[in-house]
């Protein structure tokens, strides 16, 4: 119905209060999130002022729920260190400033793009993949993949105006086929989407998207 009320909340310690902070119960600028259905009931959100990826199971929700797992902040014993939002930079450990998230229910991984630094006129931006268990729970806290960046798992700047099919600039939207095993990424200061295919060959670092959207090819760069 128009105007219902929301019927819990998730880091607020209640509907009514404000304010951010970083812990297991705690948001700072939730960016993002991806959902799991089916048994699992696991929301996934982009906690982009703590950089960090916290998941709730949320079969029933309450408010003040406590997050059950978390990427981006490991100690280490390879653990989750809920009370730090420290930038680490681009590891195969960290999520600097993540935007969005995409859950891939069936290879069982975890999609999350972030952004180090967008200047005038280029940025540095890529998508990592963690993996899950069958439980929706992480195997392990580092990434086993990374896109937009083909040096591995740097963070190098990305001119605007010469995109290439294995870069990424400001990934903002992220989206997995699971009937295709394809992901699909709105590259937003490159003025396009990008499409990867695994398919095939699987997911391999830095490898090239195979198909673009809004531009007449893949090299095509921002310009009106």
């Amino acid at each position: 119905d128009a105007g219902e009320a929301a019927m819990a909340v998730i880091g607020q310690p209640m509907l009514d209060a404000g304010g951010t902070g970083v812990s297991s119960t705690r948001l700072s600028g939730p960016a993002g999130i991806g959902f799991v259905g089916g048994t699992l009931n696991r929301l996934y959100v982009a906690d982009q002022r703590n950089n960090r990826v916290v998941g709730y199971n949320v079969a029933a929700v309450q408010d003040a729920g406590s997050a059950s797992l978390l990427f981006g902040h490991p100690d280490r014993d390879g653990g989750p260190v809920w009370e730090s939002n420290c930038a680490n930079g681009p590891t195969d450990f960290s999520v600097t400033r993540g935007w969005a998230i995409a859950v891939d229910g069936t290879g069982n991984r975890l999609f999350a793009s972030d952004i180090l630094i967008a200047g005038d006129d280029d940025s540095t931006g890529r998508i990592v993949a963690f993996p899950l268990t069958t439980q929706g729970l992480p195997a392990s806290y580092a990434a086993t993949g990374v896109l937009g960046q083909s040096d591995s798992w740097s963070c190098s700047a990305q001119a605007f105006s010469a995109p290439t099919a294995n870069s990424l600039t400001f990934p903002t939207g992220i989206v997995f086929d699971d009937v295709r095993n394809r992901l699909f990424a709105a590259d937003m200061l490159g003025g396009r989407v990008v499409v990867y295919d695994f398919a095939q060959g699987g997911l391999t670092n830095g490898m090239a998207a195979t198909a673009v959207l809004g531009r007449a090819t893949m090299d095509a760069g921002n310009e009106p």
